[in-house]
Parts: C-alpha cells; sequence; structure tokens
C-alpha cells in the first residue's frame, strides 16, 4: 500500500502522446507515496513493453484493457473507429478495476486521474464513488478552446474554414481565461472539417461537455508560462484548478528518459 493511504488510478488516451505525460504525473505521485494503478490498452501496454529499458524498476502496477479491436486494426492510423472504440470502454474498466481490487494487496481506490479525451471514465468514477480528475497534457490555451468547443461552434468559429484558418479578422476573442486572439489554425484539427457531422467532429464535441463534469483539474503548464487565470478557465464548474506542470522536469534534471519509460508489470 502507498506510503500516503491513497491509490489513484490513472487512465491516458492510448496513444504515446498522452501515455507519456500521465506516465511522468504516475511517477511523481509515486515518489510521494500514492500508490499507482496505471491503465493501459493491451495495444499500447505492447508497444511501451518494447520500448521498455531493462534496467529500469517498476514503479507503480498496471492494468491492461482489451480496446475491442482486432489485432491488426491500426488503432492511430484508423483513428476515427479507435476514439468510438475507446469512447465504449467503460464498463470492461469497471470490471478490470473491481477485479483488480480483490488480490488482497490492493488498496481501496481514492480517485481516478484521466486524460481529458476519456470521457468513459466519468461513469467509473460516479459508480466507484470516487472524484474524478482531468489532467490536461496540454497547454492551458489549447485546453481552453477545447473545453469550449460548444461555445467556438455556437460563434461560428468551427468547423474550420482552411482560407480563413490564418485571417487576422477571424480570430478568437470570446474564450474565457484572458487569452490572447486565437488563430482559427491553433485548433484542434479535428475542427477542420467540411461540416459538423464527421465522426471525429462529434466525437470531439462529445468530450467537451464531459469536461466540465469532474471534481479537479491539473495542468501540464506553470504560472510563467500561462498565468493563473488561464488555468482557472478550465474549472467550469467552481472545482479547484493546478497547474503542476512540466512534469517531464525531474526527469530532465536527473538525465533520464523524458517518456518515463521503465520495465513493466501487470
Amino acid at each position: 500500500m502507498g506510503m500516503s493511504g491513497l491509490h489513484a488510478v490513472i487512465v491516458p488516451f492510448p496513444a504515446q502522446g498522452t501515455i507519456n505525460p500521465l506516465i511522468n504525473l504516475a511517477q511523481l505521485l509515486s515518489s510521494r507515496g500514492v500508490f499507482i494503478t496505471f491503465v493501459n490498452m493491451e495495444w499500447s501496454h505492447k508497444c511501451m513493453s518494447k520500448a521498455a529499458h531493462n534496467d529500469d524498476e517498476p514503479t507503480f502496477k498496471f492494468l491492461t484493457n482489451p480496446d475491442g479491436l482486432p489485432p491488426d486494426h491500426g488503432r492511430l492510423a484508423n483513428l476515427a473507429e479507435y476514439v468510438i472504440a475507446v469512447e465504449h470502454l467503460g464498463p470492461v474498466l469497471e470490471q478490470h478495476l473491481l477485479s483488480s481490487l480483490s488480490d488482497g494487496k490492493t488498496p481501496p481506490i481514492t480517485c481516478i486521474i484521466t486524460e481529458n479525451f476519456m470521457s468513459c471514465t466519468h461513469q467509473v468514477a460516479k459508480k466507484l464513488g470516487v472524484p474524478r480528475v482531468i489532467f490536461w497534457t496540454l497547454c492551458a490555451a489549447s485546453s481552453i478552446a477545447q473545453c469550449n468547443a460548444k461555445l467556438l461552434l455556437s460563434r461560428g468559429h468551427i468547423p474550420v474554414k482552411v482560407e480563413e484558418s490564418k485571417r487576422a479578422d477571424k480570430v478568437i476573442t470570446c474564450l474565457p481565461g484572458n487569452l490572447p486572439p486565437l488563430f482559427l489554425s491553433d485548433l484542434f484539427s479535428f475542427y477542420r472539417a467540411t461540416d459538423t457531422s464527421g465522426v471525429l467532429f462529434q466525437w470531439a464535441l462529445r468530450e467537451s461537455q464531459f469536461q466540465s463534469k469532474l471534481d479537479y483539474v491539473l495542468v501540464n503548464t506553470f504560472d510563467e508560462l500561462e498565468p493563473p487565470e488561464m488555468v482557472s478557465a478550465l474549472s467550469c464548474n467552481g472545482c479547484p484548478a493546478l497547474a503542476v506542470g512540466p512534469v517531464f522536469l525531474p526527469n530532465l534534471l536527473a538525465g533520464k528518459d523524458l517518456n518515463g519509460r521503465g520495465s513493466l508489470q501487470e
């Protein structure tokens, strides 16, 4: 059991760019005595295992889930199908977490920390009766834009028309947090669509609605880069919001792998 008596379940979106910062966060929490269960999809876990250094020691428990897709599926190469599969992982995740608690060694779960594109964790946290923490792996400015996708849609900023993406008279000034004006090209590529019916466009919109249904916000930024009012703007429901980045910094200062990769254990 973690020295602090706390047990954080960490659930990234299964892509390397989001797994890496959450691995770094898991290491930071683990070093402070928090018991960590890191949830990977089987596919991404195998990729991590291949890249792991044999001389690294595991520092927390890994739990792997199937994503329901065939082994030869392209995953990130077929992103539209992949995100739909991830959206429906909640019941499997809940079942695996409950099963992992029955081993007599795993302490009770005290919170779920999840990347912002994992709305499937919302119902899991509710059923387990634990807080849900969103960790924005992006900078605060980009995160605010995503969190306010419905507002951008209502103002006609999305879907983004390619010919308007760099126009100074089309910059975005309606977002909270005292953001400087954003070009349309600064938004996620999901929103560069010809209409609003595309799978990725609709998925990003759905996810934005769950990004205010949480109990705590962590952002991978720091005050000297982005002021506190930008971090606070990500607290859509008044919950605490905290800048905790850059989470790779301890590994950087120690001359270690910034991806936080190490030997994995089931």
